[in-house]
């Protein structure tokens, strides 16, 4: 992966100072395509420190996916610095490494983090990133399921190392839109802002005041200084039409949404319908992860194929089981336990309303004391974030006590 050659250089940019001396170097820099027929003529009259930072500057903003940074290693670095080309390599082929420079690109684009018990649904997965390999720069895919239908799980399936690093060159971006007013989006889009700029001076002047003045300032910087062929922006759970316009910078996108219509430009655009329901093999294996079990393990429970056809497959439903098969999971790995079909009996109780019989079911396992706090939330409104310190005064607990609870 061509990406691998910009990380690398880097992660090593001191020992590339030290070592490369654009200035005598320049014939083949401008051979390479490097630096310009100006900047070639340029450099004998300034000094190297200022060649290399002009190098540098045009390695970056003439990339592609890492094509000129992987020119200049295996040209310039191998024939000035073969020493040095051979350490780059072996850091290359480090798959730690590799790894390591995937987490630090989700966790700089604000991914979550994926459940406890995730497993993947490959079909899906498959559909979903062949319709992003084949998208246009400025296309959008779009996956639309009802409310617990696991989009955003898919999202995260979908992001694979491979994905991320060669199809979207490391440039990805995840922001969690929900039911955000302009006000809200104007918050969204400022701190997508800042973590797009480095330039201080000019984010502290120009504190934003509307959605127009921060979209054309995205635009202009993802036309500057990134790739926008390759970079990929989520929005997960969108509820308007007005927070796709906000965020239509010029680069790809993906949206999750539970509207199917919620784009009523259909150019560029790929639905994606996802249907909502786990295969039994898919529940059998989050089970298994809950149990540390091997999935022909589950597979041979016979309640299992009850609590699934009970949930009709639903992933937010299947996961909330999930949950408590790890709560319970002494008991349900004991042969004479019954408690397999105690969960079953509690589903079969009411199935008139399927997730609330689930959140209900499982409820009803929770210890009194624990039950009585869960109860107490409803005095909260929906959304509200809730702090530790109010917990504490509202149970009348230190704040160990607190966070054990």
């Amino acid at each position: 992966m061509e990406i691998l050659y910009k990380f690398v250089v880097e992660d090593n940019i001191e020992t590339i100072k030290e070592n490369v001396s654009p200035k005598t170097i320049r014939d083949d820099l401008y051979e390479l395509h490097l630096i310009d027929e100006s900047q070639h003529v340029n450099f004998e009259k300034i000094s190297n420190e200022e060649c290399l930072n002009i190098l540098l500057k045009n390695l970056s903003l003439r990339d592609n996916g890492g094509q000129k940074y992987k020119q200049f290693v295996e040209n310039i670095i191998q024939k000035y610095c073969n020493w040095f080309y051979k350490d780059l390599h072996t850091t290359i082929e480090n798959n730690d490494w590799i790894q390591n420079k995937y987490k630090s690109i989700l966790n700089y684009g604000d991914f979550p983090r994926k459940p406890a018990h995730y497993v993947d649904r490959f079909d899906k997965i498959t559909q979903i990133q062949d319709c992003l390999r084949k998208l246009p720069t400025v296309g959008k895919v779009i996956l639309c399921g009802m409310t617990g239908s696991g989009k955003t799980s898919l999202v995260m399936g979908i992001l694979t190392r491979e994905m991320v690093l060669k199809v979207f060159a490391g440039q990805v971006f995840w922001i969690t839109v929900g039911d955000a007013d302009d006000e809200q989006l104007l918050m969204l889009l400022s701190k997508f802002y800042l973590k797009l700029t480095s330039d201080i001076q000019e984010n502290n002047n120009t504190l934003f005041s509307s959605k127009d003045i921060l979209k054309d300032k995205l635009k202009k910087k993802i036309r500057e200084n990134i790739n926008n062929g390759q970079m990929l922006l989520i929005l997960d759970n969108v509820c308007s039409e007005n927070a796709i316009q906000a965020f239509d910078i010029g680069c790809r996108m993906l949206i999750t949404t539970q509207k199917r219509d919620i784009w009523k430009n259909d150019h560029d655009i790929q639905l994606v319908e996802i249907d909502g329901s786990f295969k039994f093999d898919e529940t059998c294996a989050l089970f298994a992860k809950c149990l540390g079990k091997p999935i022909n393990y589950v597979q041979r429970i016979r309640e299992v194929g009850k609590i699934h056809e009970l949930c009709r497959g639903h992933p937010f439903s299947i996961a909330l089981f999930g949950s408590q098969i790890a709560t319970f999971k002494e008991k349900l790995l004991d042969s004479d336990s019954k408690k397999w079909k105690d969960f079953t009996e509690m589903l079969q109780k009411n199935c008139s309303n399927q997730q609330n019989t689930v959140i209900s079911s499982c409820i009803e396992t929770l210890d009194e004391e624990i039950r009585n706090k869960y109860s107490d939330f409803a005095i909260f409104p929906d959304d509200v974030n809730i702090s530790s310190k109010v917990l504490e005064i509202m149970w009348g607990l230190d704040e160990f006590q607190q966070r054990s609870t």
